[in-house]
């Protein structure tokens, strides 16, 4: 891990939506902000990551992605995007037992290899031990015909999803791919997307 800090000016980063000028759910993002500097550098950060952060005008209308850079010593790059919305349909099944990406890191160039093996999908699905996990940007979520479930160990815990599981729009399952067929349809969520608003794909756009 230290080379890795070494490597990278900003080694982590969060991903934050901006929806007409206002920074959604920035709670979310602050305690994942916190816990990593924690983990990966055993220090508390100085600042909270969004001090000295200001929207500029141009980007205060419509859906926007806040890109925050950061390293161990508080010190941060951020940047403002449009953010165009690509619809995600379809997932071709990867299994990758010894990934680990548990945190937002810059390098994602592990992730970025297994991408290229989605074929004609729009993004993968990572297995480990037939175990889902999670697509190579976001989280995935299960419709039961009843409610939502979401896989009890994901690869990163987004902040989406954690919002969700505590307002009880979705609960924790363990999710083999045995399990597919009692669902009914699946939706993936991030910082980004919406997921009111997303509509539900079927079971199988997931191709094993």
């Amino acid at each position: 891990m230290q080379n890795f800090l070494k490597k990278y000016t900003f080694p982590f980063f969060e991903t934050l939506c901006v929806l007409d000028g206002k920074i959604r759910y920035p709670e979310q993002h602050e305690a994942r902000y916190r816990r990593t500097l924690q983990t990966y550098c055993g220090v508390i950060p100085i600042l909270n990551l969004l001090d000295e952060i200001s929207i500029p005008k141009a980007h205060r209308t419509g859906r926007v992605k806040l890109k925050v850079m950061y390293n161990e010593f508080s010190e941060k790059d951020w940047v403002f995007s449009p953010y165009p919305y690509l619809p995600i349909n379809s997932l071709q099944c990867l299994e990758v037992p010894d990934l680990k990406y548990d945190h937002k890191f810059l390098d994602r160039s592990k992730l970025d290899l297994l991408l290229k093996q989605k074929g004609t999908c729009d993004d993968i699905l990572i297995l480990q031990k037939g175990m889902v996990r999670d697509s190579s940007y976001t989280n995935i979520c299960f419709w039961t015909g009843k409610e939502w479930v979401t896989p009890q160990k994901p690869l990163l815990q987004g902040t989406m999803r954690a919002r969700l599981i505590q307002e009880k729009q979705l609960v924790e399952v363990a999710v083999s791919i045995d399990d597919f067929s009692r669902f009914e349809g699946f939706k993936l969520i991030n910082a980004m997307r919406d997921f009111n608003r997303d509509p539900m794909c079927p079971m199988g756009q997931i191709k094993p």
